[in-house]
């Protein structure tokens, strides 16, 4: 066997590693497009104003002063005493810790 020979022989194995290597459409499988979807999903729903709801729940009196979102450690026993007495009186659990900071205040006036 001479060089020409052996690079015949090469190239048609590099032509069959090739073919192997291919990828093959798969049998059986639709190909379906993607849908192109909006970023908001809701982008077509016109918005809605909120009635009867105030624009900051927070702002729960009129005419009070806006509220500030404050955190502090009580021990668990409180906490539980707090919710539960909330839970009762159908109020929120900071509603109830207003009302006894602001009974508080007054009494030390």
């Amino acid at each position: 066997m001479d060089y020409s020979e052996l690079q015949k022989l090469q190239e048609e194995l590099d032509q069959q590693e090739k073919a192997r290597k291919t990828a093959k459409p798969q049998v059986g499988k639709t190909v379906s497009p993607q849908k192109v979807l909006p970023a908001n999903p809701q982008a077509h729903i016109p918005a809605k104003p909120l009635e009867g709801k105030p624009v900051n729940p927070l702002d729960r009196k009129p005419g009070s002063e806006p509220v500030e979102k404050y955190t502090t450690r009580l021990a668990p026993s409180m906490v539980r005493q707090i919710k539960i007495h909330a839970a009762q009186q159908d109020l929120k659990d900071y509603e109830v810790v207003e009302k006894a900071l602001l009974e508080y205040f007054e009494r030390k006036k």
